[in-house]
């Protein structure tokens, strides 16, 4: 199983364990694709920018 394709049927869960098993995988594995996607999404929308190096001395806190 890959994600949430369960395939040709060739290998599937038989007791109760795996299938609880199988279902917690398919849908945490679907959040995990989910979230990486949004994330890329928000690299390509919004890229991070260079920030200007500031002289500690120039701050604000200067008399």
């Amino acid at each position: 199983m890959t994600a949430a394709t369960v395939g040709f049927g060739d290998l599937v869960p038989t007791t109760t364990a795996s299938k609880v098993f199988t279902i917690f995988y398919a849908i945490s594995s679907v959040g995990v694709f989910v979230a990486l996607v949004t994330q890329m999404a928000i690299v390509l929308i919004h890229p991070p920018r260079k920030q200007d190096k500031v002289d500690s001395s120039d701050g604000p806190n200067e008399p």
